[in-house]
């Protein structure tokens, strides 16, 4: 379970990136044809949903494996989209809850 080979590895980056892409692309999205108040929550609540997805999809993708190396996985790709969200909706407070919130959920995910 906690053997990974390097083809695991690379499932488990290149599903990590173009699931951060395409969530990317939707929490932007969402706050620029929403806009003001509810689109920024509605983006927050994406970055969390993100965060939750994103530990689940590393896991499925290497077949049930967990370990720290996917953790950073997970955890960066996280914290690297939610910076770059949060750039282009507004960096706060609540922003940065937001991020710290979807990172755990994804590193804690592949918690061994």
């Amino acid at each position: 379970m906690w053997q990974i080979s390097a083809g695991a590895y690379a499932r488990a980056i290149s599903t990590a990136l173009l699931l951060s892409i395409a969530s990317l692309i939707l929490i932007v999205g969402i706050y620029w044809y929403i806009g003001d108040a509810l689109g920024y929550y509605m983006s927050l609540s994406g970055i969390v949903g993100l965060g939750l997805l994103l530990g689940r999809t590393v896991h499925w993708s290497t077949g049930g494996k967990r370990g720290r190396k996917l953790q950073w996985v997970a955890g960066t790709t996280t914290v690297v989209v939610g910076l770059v969200a949060g750039f282009l909706i507004g960096i706060g407070t609540l922003t940065l809850l937001a991020i710290v919130v979807a990172t755990f959920l994804a590193v804690r995910t592949l918690e061994i």
